[in-house]
């Protein structure tokens, strides 16, 4: 109907008059009384409902393999739709109402600004612009001025005047719009109009569509004071794509791990030199590294980069991130632009946030006794803890549950820990050692057979594609209420435990994939997502995509008669599309609702997952701020890096201690320069493997800051002593403090059989033979 203009033309104009009618049944109180509190609830609905239909409707034409054509476009039915009468009758609505129905009406007014596409203007009553222009000055002043400027935070009513105000001057042609507006707001109005620009994906509309606007540039090169304008614009072209300008970011931020506090000291990618792509670089950053741009153009591109996220610091305040998609268009397009800030800024914000919500723990106040025995024999015997009882994840949640710890009690500083970790009938006494140990061991439960939770992922099972390390969320179809309940508990515990390394840096070592990420900081998963961890949906849509391509409706219907409207989940089974699926098969006519629908149920698959482990996860972290995050960011606050980064690694490495002749090692002394010719040579999982050995965790923090304390190499007296052989000692760690005592190897050969030998062997922290350690061997 929507590509016929005989048709849509009617149609849209109907569905308008239903709209402002809507709108003006609500408003008719008004008219009586000023101002209401309550707005008519049938005629809300119905508006956002005309809006929501219309929407999808539009959105399934631009996805169908015609597209609109040549003949029409979406913006002559929006014009349709939203005539000038409907926003002045909506101005009206918000003006004449107050509380919570003021902000339903802002809310209304901003989605359905917010859906309308660029370059949509309407005339709007500039009487009415300066009213709520006003309304925005009053409320800014008085919260975020003065006596309350250094909190800075808008509250839910200032958040949704901004939208109104910044959705009222982009609905204005630019040539028409006034500068009455505050400096502060201007501001943030110029940083909506880079989001937008930096987060169209695609320059299909022409290179204008991601040229940054010449007020931006101008501010950009007066903050980095040495570089002429010229210079600057020559980067507001067609050689950065939405791909290039998120590869420069994740370069930057990757460069910046190693610096300890990079707010402190000059910036120093202002020198192109220093862009120059490594051979590793080069083969992750294609896009970046595209022979056609310069690394003074990257330079140039970075100084325009680092100018947005310094005026998106004071718009991050402003904007209510809880807010779900499509409901704020201030909100939308900060989550949108989130490739675009630096982690830097993100941290600094998430920082300020988690020190904000925490407190200082008392970690003897709280003992939590774990069976190692009765968790190794879950998994020795390939069961599964369904009742949650036995395996040390469902030990500890027990013990904090029956300590009626709840998530407040998780919210503790930096480098501390919640709880004493006691493993009975073992040697250990936790001064953090067998506390990171137990988050390595819940980690490894997580992913297998002992837990109810995660399965291989398909291409794991299948031997087949990318990502084979990956586990993905079990199914809870066909489950038992009271193993569906407990499952959903676990994931809740699992989210609170996600949370608590976030904010105490002990990582857990979790290989989920994308799909599982990114519900949790409001990104949508793609079917590029689903594809990446189950290659057979993958050779499904291209086997739709060829025959549609190749074959006739008569050759397609014959070709697809075996195939129904059956999907495969991610633990193998096979369920129904649609009511009867199984017995309906594919044609021409109905392919693309086949691929609509094995879509939605791929891409939708983990949702209850994900909201179980978000809900746990938001009673330990300010979640809101969590929209800010790319997938990515998420995974590493909570596992960390995968890759031991060993420039990292020895830049938080500090060398003590005596040898044989009495002299004081540094990193010249022979048995340290072997260490790190072994690590060098080591493959990621055996550094990995040294770094537990070590410190009871697989992985180190993403950078300097997250270190708690230094790497130390000793001296280890017990091999040399009355004349004894280093080379027949294996090295000792001190697991709670993070050191090795190294015997002096007399080669690298040595070495790295002795140390593969300790961490084959030495896998469990019992040696701890003081008091605390005695009694907790005697526990059973």
């Amino acid at each position: 109907v929507a590509t016929s203009n005989a048709a849509a033309s009617p149609l849209t104009e109907t569905l308008s008059s239903y709209l402002v009618g809507s709108v003006l049944r609500m408003l008719n109180p008004i008219i009586k009384k000023k101002p209401v509190a309550s707005l008519e609830r049938q005629s809300l609905f119905m508006a956002n409902w005309i809006k929501s239909m219309f929407v999808g409707v539009i959105a399934f034409v631009e996805n169908m393999s015609g597209g609109w054509g040549s003949s029409a476009s979406p913006a002559r039915y929006y014009k349709r739709l939203f005539p000038p009468q409907l926003w002045d009758v909506m101005l009206e609505l918000v003006h004449g109402t107050k509380g919570q129905a003021r902000n339903e009406a802002m809310t209304l007014f901003s989605s359905l600004a917010k859906v309308t596409p660029a370059g949509f203007y309407v005339s709007l009553s500039q009487t009415k612009v300066k009213i709520f222009s006003d309304m925005m000055g009053r409320a800014y002043n008085k919260q975020c001025v003065g006596a309350n400027k250094a909190s800075k935070h808008a509250s839910p009513y200032l958040q949704s005047m901004i939208d109104l105000n910044m959705n009222l001057v982009l609905l204005t042609d630019p040539s028409e719009r006034k500068s009455s507006h505050p400096t502060w707001f201007k501001d943030l109005t110029l940083a909506c109009e880079v989001m937008e620009v930096l987060s169209r994906s695609h320059p299909s509309g022409g290179q204008n569509q991601r040229r940054l606007p010449a007020a931006f540039l101008l501010k950009a090169i007066r903050d980095a004071k040495a570089f002429n304008k010229s210079a600057i614009e020559k980067t507001n072209n067609t050689k950065f794509t939405h791909a290039s300008d998120s590869e420069l970011v994740m370069l930057i931020d990757e460069r910046d791990s190693h610096r300890e506090v990079a707010a402190k000291r000059r910036d120093p990618f202002i020198d192109a030199k220093l862009l120059v792509g490594k051979p590793r670089e080069k083969l992750l950053y294609t896009n970046l590294y595209a022979e056609n741009i310069t690394e003074a153009e990257k330079r140039d591109r970075y100084i325009c980069l680092r100018y947005f996220n310094k005026i998106i610091k004071d718009v991050l305040p402003l904007v209510n991130l809880s807010l779900a998609s499509n409901v704020s268009r201030l909100t939308d397009l900060v989550k949108s632009a989130k490739p675009f800030i630096f982690w830097g800024t993100k941290e600094q914000m998430w920082q300020a946030a988690l020190n904000k919500t925490s407190h200082s723990s008392n970690t003897s106040a709280t003992k939590c006794n774990i069976s190692v025995f009765k968790a190794a024999t879950v998994r020795e015997q390939k069961k599964t803890d369904w009742e949650g009882t036995e395996t040390m994840f469902a030990q500890l949640m027990r013990e904090l549950e029956r300590n009626k710890k709840n998530g407040k009690f998780y919210r503790i500083e930096p480098n501390n820990r919640a709880f004493t970790t006691i493993f009975k009938g073992c040697h250990s006494h936790d001064v953090g050692g067998p506390y990171r140990e137990l988050f390595f061991k819940m980690a490894e439960e997580i992913q297998s057979s002992s837990l109810p939770l995660f399965i291989q992922c398909p291409n794991a099972r299948e031997a087949t594609g990318k990502n084979r390390e990956m586990f993905v969320p079990k199914s809870m179809r066909g489950l038992y209420p009271k193993e569906k309940q407990m499952m959903i508990r676990m994931y809740e515990f699992l989210g609170q435990m996600m949370g608590l390394a976030i904010r105490t840096t002990n990582y857990m070592a979790l290989n989920l994939p994308a799909i599982v990420w990114k519900p949790m900081v409001s990104e949508d998963v793609s079917l590029k997502d689903v594809i990446d961890i189950d290659s057979w949906v993958g050779k499904m849509m291209t086997l739709m995509a060829e025959s549609t391509k190749n074959m006739d409706e008569k050759q397609f219907d014959t070709q697809m008669k075996t195939v129904k409207f059956e999907g495969c989940l991610a633990d193998g089974k096979i369920v129904e599309l649609i009511p009867g699926g199984r017995d309906i098969s594919i044609t021409w006519k109905t392919r693309h609702r086949y691929i609509e629908t094995l879509t939605k149920l791929r891409t939708k698959e983990f949702d209850e997952h994900g909201k179980a482990m978000l809900r746990g996860l938001a009673t330990v972290v300010p979640y809101q701020i969590l929209s800010l995050f790319k997938w990515s960011d998420l995974r590493d606050q909570v596992c960390g890096k995968v890759e031991i980064d060993l420039k990292l690694l020895k830049s938080k490495t500090s060398v003590k201690g005596k040898g044989r002749n009495g002299k004081w090692y540094n990193n010249s002394s022979p048995h340290i320069k072997y260490f790190w010719q072994m690590m060098e040579r080591m493959s990621n999982e055996e550094r990995s493997q040294v770094i537990f050995f070590a410190w009871g965790r697989t992985r180190l923090p993403p950078n300097k800051g997250g270190f708690e304390r230094n790497f130390e190499l000793l001296a280890c007296p017990k091999a040399y002593a009355g004349g004894r052989k280093p080379d027949d000692f294996l090295p000792i760690a001190h697991t709670c403090f993070f050191q090795l005592e190294l015997p002096e190897y007399s080669s690298v050969d040595i070495m790295y059989k002795r140390m593969l030998t300790a961490c084959a062997y030495c896998k469990e922290i019992d040696g701890d033979n003081d008091g605390a350690g005695r009694r907790a061997a005697a526990m059973t």
